[in-house]
């Protein structure tokens, strides 16, 4: 305190100075029109970039939370979207239900990526949900941009998925053009592009055609986009196209994804596998 009123003491000259400059300017801005909107617009300018700058430092730290936010309302985006189309299907069939007692066949349930490979043959990814959330193996997962995997395994908070870059990984698809059915595989090389197999030489195929899922696999809901056709070729012997279908995915930036529980799958399998078996 001492060393504070002998720094006062030393440059009281200076500070006298500045008090009888401030008492000035206030006596020239308020006596004065032009004056005091010129300083009252250079505050207010002033003002705003510090609440602007203040705003950004906010919103920046607050992105996580937003995002989590997003995710979640594209989550109840997709239920309605899913819920639409089911309506649609029940309403142009001989059967149609009423909403009230319209069976819900697809739900959604947001989680965020907190691991993920992409540079080996076979990549994983690992989520923040787990069969404590109601996920379970086998189960189909997507983002907004299309299929991203299947669940393998669960432990109560956590869920790991067989990612799209999985050389077990096999996807019943659609070419959309033409309604061709074929499957997706990728070959461990490229994680922007897979291979679209099973397409007869005789369909005729373009570049840009979008690659859907069938929805025959329970998995994914029918239309889901896997990518589209980037190449194609067939040699002389081939019954089948040689395509290169660039994947709509960007697995090096994933950061939610929306797993898919198929409340008919189970049904729908079982049925399958007892006709199989007879």
């Amino acid at each position: 305190m001492k060393r504070l009123f002998q720094f006062i003491y030393l440059y009281r000259t200076f500070f006298t100075f500045l008090v009888f400059e401030i008492f000035c300017a206030w006596i020239i801005v308020s006596a004065n029109h032009y004056q005091s909107s010129a300083f009252f617009n250079s505050t207010n300018a002033i003002s705003a970039d510090i609440f602007r700058l203040r705003s950004n430092i906010t919103k920046y730290f607050n992105l996580s939370y937003e995002n989590n936010d997003l995710a979640t309302e594209n989550a109840f985006l997709r239920q309605m979207i899913s819920e639409s189309v089911q309506r649609k299907n029940y309403y142009f069939s001989e059967h149609y239900l009423a909403d009230s007692t319209l069976p819900r066949q697809f739900n959604f349930l947001m989680a965020k990526v907190i691991n993920n490979s992409v540079r080996r043959t076979n990549n994983y990814i690992t989520i923040d949900k787990g069969y404590h959330d109601g996920i379970e193996p086998g189960m189909g997962v997507i983002s907004s941009w299309g299929i991203v995997g299947r669940v393998k395994a669960c432990s109560k908070n956590f869920s790991t998925i067989y990612s799209l870059l999985h050389s077990d990984m096999l996807v019943s698809s659609l070419i959309k053009s033409n309604g061709i059915l074929c499957t997706t595989s990728w070959t461990g090389n490229d994680p922007m592009f897979a291979d679209l197999l099973y397409v007869p030489r005789h369909i005729k195929i373009a570049k840009g055609d979008s690659v859907v899922t069938s929805g025959y696999n329970s998995n994914f809901p029918q239309g889901e986009s896997i990518g589209y056709i980037e190449d194609f070729w067939i040699n002389e012997n081939d019954s089948f196209y040689h395509i290169k279908v660039h994947i709509s995915n960007d697995f090096t930036r994933l950061a939610y994804v929306y797993v898919v529980r198929n409340n008919f799958g189970t049904e729908k399998d079982s049925l399958e596998q007892a006709t199989t078996n007879h």
